[in-house]
């Protein structure tokens, strides 16, 4: 989408590097390696802001680097879900069917994730 249109349109504040609109018009919130930086209680809470503030057919957006649902192939997500264990003492990376699961719970009505490239994927929850 252009720059005039659509979520990018939004209003940016690049000190604090967010897009922000207001409430009711909001189609999208994205969170960029935010979510592996918590434990799961304030996961499950910034997932219930996130679907407080959007309205009927918005989305969450997370970029993360998902761990395969098997935990067998993406190194790079269990390593870092390793890392954040040891920098935070309580936090950690997720699979896709973890986000699926606390979005569940906090009214979202579907899901899906793309992988990016590398090991990055978008795990995106429509309200």
């Amino acid at each position: 989408m252009d720059r005039e249109g659509g979520l990018i349109g939004a209003r940016a504040d690049p000190l604090r590097g967010l897009l922000h609109t207001a409430a009711a018009a909001r189609r999208c919130d994205h969170h960029g390696l935010i979510l592996h930086d918590w434990n799961l209680e304030k996961k499950q809470h910034l997932i219930r802001l996130a679907y407080a503030a959007l309205p009927p057919g918005g989305a969450f957006i997370a970029i993360e680097n998902l761990i395969d649902d098997a935990r067998r192939e993406n190194a790079f997500g269990l390593m870092m879900s390793l890392n954040m264990l040891i920098e935070f003492g309580d936090a950690f990376d997720f699979t896709g069917a973890d986000f699926w699961s606390w979005c569940r719970q906090a009214g979202f009505s579907r899901y899906e994730v793309i992988h990016l490239a590398g090991p990055c994927s978008a795990a995106i929850a429509y309200k």
